[in-house]
């Protein structure tokens, strides 16, 4: 059995520490590519007050690299008050690492997790920061708006797909059993590049969350799994309940 995992590079050596089982059946991509956006008064204003929020959230371990440095720059000390939160355990290393405590879902991973932990933090005046990368699901924003709590959010980061990379995917699709999908936007980059391929291809989609498997459902992909959850122990339990059926 060989399954296909893009991931950020950033999080290889991580995720293949955590399942050395697997390691001959998984094929790494990185297809994504990352560029931090110019650093504004906007944003200076953001980390000069950033003990004014009640909630400060990383997407990413990108968006956690430039909090830390940011704080690192501004703040002799972290300032207290204020609880970090971010979406899973990668993002939370680089932050904890830089000293700071840190909450995180258990499983999932997704905004809607951690929306369940910020939510019961905040009072009606409080306010949260989200700290991302240009693009993605607006999910925090809307939620926060629609409480009345006050939402900010920087984008410190652009996100983009390396087309090289969705060739070599399709390349190693040839000789895979199955795909693990955590991101509907890599998703539809595919579609773009080869609808037909991905509509017929006779792999297997390995999606981490009802969304996702919606998605698929929406774009004409068939044969689909749904994972616990898009954490590298999600991908795991995948692994081991799929072997003996692919």
């Amino acid at each position: 059995m060989q399954v296909i995992v893009p991931k950020a590079k950033s999080e290889w050596a991580r995720w293949q520490a955590a399942i050395p089982r697997w390691k001959d059946s998984i094929v790494w991509h990185n297809p994504w590519r990352l560029e931090r956006l110019p650093h504004t008064e906007e944003m200076k204003q953001i980390w000069l007050n950033i003990d004014q929020f009640k909630v400060v959230e990383c997407v990413s371990p990108e968006a956690a690299n430039v909090l830390v440095e940011q704080l690192d720059h501004y703040w002799p000390m972290p300032p207290t008050g204020v609880n970090w939160l971010c979406n899973g355990p990668g993002t939370a290393q680089v932050l904890e690492a830089f000293g700071l405590s840190v909450r995180y879902p258990e499983s999932g991973y997704t905004a809607e997790d951690v929306i369940a932990i910020a939510a019961p933090l905040m009072s009606a005046h409080d306010s949260i920061l989200v700290v991302k990368g240009e693009g993605g699901r607006n999910a925090f924003k809307e939620y926060f708006q629609s409480t009345g709590q006050k939402y900010v959010e920087t984008q410190v980061y652009s996100r983009s797909i390396d087309k090289q990379i969705l060739k070599d995917i399709k390349a190693s699709a040839q000789k895979s059993d199955a795909i693990w999908l955590s991101s509907s936007a890599l998703g539809e980059a595919m579609l773009n590049d080869d609808l037909n391929y991905w509509r017929t291809w006779a792999g297997q989609f390995w999606v981490s969350s009802e969304r996702l498997l919606h998605w698929c459902n929406e774009n004409g992909l068939t044969n689909i799994a749904l994972a616990a959850d898009a954490s590298v122990n999600g991908l795991a339990a995948m692994l081991h309940k799929q072997q003996g059926e692919l």
